[in-house]
């Protein structure tokens, strides 16, 4: 199974109807079996390229490759296979809302200009979405946006124009597959609470000190009679005094 991590944008155009049901009598299929998100996935292609050599084309290759290179289905009529169709059914699969896809044929740079690639896919689900999307002329993997997000039992995408190959008419493609990990991405995002950044403490308020108010303490008066030894004792003055015989 090919793993692809893909970002890259292109052009959606107007919606178009293209029936209510995908036709099977001529398909050919291949079954990708039970993963975490479905029970199985029917790969069904409208035609095929016979295979060349050891080479196949296959819908078998639209999810897996061989010796670490990139093989592709092509489809198998005459002229550049407008109106061909790959048509994924779902069995028991969880909600998903955009394709990983892989243009043209990846297996070396050669190859994918020699052959047509897909300039237009027109895309409708079991559900009644239908848009139109342009794709970009290159070989590595895009995210298709569908119209809603939905547990779809099947969609299809049909070329609508393509872009010439320089030696082939065989217009090839090399990967799509639901991006269902998307979903428990954006729910992990949801449900994971956002981190309450620190906050610092505010420093407390710094008071200037308070120096105690000044107290001022009141000279002692010395009582009356302090310079007089006697003076405590209640003596009289020295000019009271009078000795016997004065």
């Amino acid at each position: 199974m090919k793993m692809f991590r893909a970002a890259l944008p292109f052009a959606v155009l107007t919606g178009l109807a293209l029936g209510p049901t995908p036709a099977s009598a001529s398909e050919t299929c291949w079954t990708e079996g039970a993963r975490q998100f479905y029970d199985a996935i029917h790969y069904c292609v409208s035609s095929m390229l016979k295979p060349s050599g050891k080479w196949r084309y296959g819908p078998d290759n639209l999810v897996g490759d061989e010796d670490g290179q990139h093989l592709a289905w092509c489809e198998g009529v005459r002229g550049p296979g407008i109106g061909e169709a790959i048509t994924l059914r779902i069995d028991n699969g969880a909600p998903f809302r955009r394709l990983i896809i892989a243009n043209g044929y990846g297996k070396s740079e050669k190859s994918y200009f020699e052959n047509a690639r897909v300039r237009i896919f027109h895309v409708t689900t079991d559900t009644g979405l239908s848009t139109s999307v342009m794709l970009p002329d290159q070989p590595e993997p895009v995210l298709l946006p569908l119209p809603d997000v939905g547990a779809f039992r099947w969609v299809r995408l049909v070329i609508g124009d393509i872009y010439s190959g320089s030696r082939y008419d065989d217009t090839c493609f090399d990967n799509v597959w639901p991006d269902f990990a998307y979903e428990n991405e954006l729910a992990a995002e949801q449900t994971t609470p956002l981190p309450v950044p620190p906050v610092a403490a505010a420093p407390l308020e710094t008071k200037p000190d308070i120096a105690p108010p000044h107290t001022v303490t009141p000279p002692t008066q010395p009582p009356v009679g302090a310079g007089d030894p006697f003076g405590d004792l209640g003596m009289p003055d020295s000019d009271q005094l009078r000795l016997p015989g004065q």
